[in-house]
């Protein structure tokens, strides 16, 4: 797609933020490079790692904020746990999506039926904390009724997602490394608090993700798999964050 056909239309920019642990950082430098040339986001749907994202985003926060927020941290090892996390999230984020600046979806998993949640309304830091409880890591967390987990087990790259949220044009910020272009994937080959979660973080459902990747009008997939997608710290951010941009800018002709 034109990059200057978009600059300054009238058309609807959504951006959709996948999963994938701590390489969420990595997205923060697409936001960037989007903001920088004149794409700015008015709707994202996020899963998991970019929930998170998305939500600090849509409440506000602009990505040079998220950047010195993640690069300056001194408490990550605290940090990583579900209930820190949606601490976090409730003292920079308003209480509910009706508050946000930017319309946002948190995907999840309902764990009962094994089918995807959106969440667009209500308790904004819980919903995140939904879309992020991998199995084998974080309990469920109880919303409506349903017991709901991380939404990158049915829809890692919510493309379709924020399309239907009205965007005309879509940007993908595709997080995961590994990619799996069978469908003969088994839990069973993954038993283990280990498995479970490198399944979660990098491989989710691989027919959504295929048809996701094609419904993108920008498709930009930052290379990180020299990075481990478990440990968090200022200096891996750091260098995420650089790629991201890299990857943005080559996502727009313009490296």
């Amino acid at each position: 797609m034109d990059l200057k056909s978009l600059q300054g239309g009238h058309q609807r920019i959504g951006v959709a933020i996948g999963g994938g642990g701590a390489r969420g950082a990595a997205a923060i430098g697409v936001l960037k490079v989007l903001e920088a040339v004149g794409l700015r986001p008015q709707m994202v749907a996020g899963t998991s790692a970019g929930a998170i994202i998305g939500a600090l985003y849509c409440s506000g926060h602009s990505p040079s904020d998220l950047q010195r927020l993640f690069c300056t941290q001194r408490r990550w090892r605290s940090l990583v746990s579900a209930s820190a996390i949606e601490q976090l999230l409730r003292q920079l984020c308003p209480p509910t999506f009706s508050q946000l600046n930017i319309p946002l979806c948190c995907v999840a998993t309902d764990i009962g039926t094994y089918t995807e949640q959106r969440l667009v309304s209500g308790d904004l830091a819980r919903s995140v904390r939904a879309s992020m409880a991998m199995p084998g890591w974080f309990s469920a967390v109880e919303i409506g009724g349903r017991r709901l987990v991380d939404g990158g087990l049915i829809n890692n790259l919510p493309t379709d997602v924020v399309r239907q949220m009205g965007a005309d044009v879509v940007v993908a910020i595709d997080l995961q490394q590994i990619t799996f272009w069978h469908t003969r994937f088994s839990l069973k080959d993954s038993l283990g608090i280990g498995g479970l979660l490198h399944w979660a973080v990098s491989h989710p459902e691989v027919e959504r993700r295929r048809r996701n990747i094609a419904l993108a009008d920008i498709y930009v997939r930052p290379e990180l798999s020299a990075i481990d997608g478990y440990l968090f710290s200022n200096s891996r951010n750091s260098r995420m964050i650089g790629l991201g941009e890299r990857a943005a800018l080559k996502a727009l002709g313009m490296q």
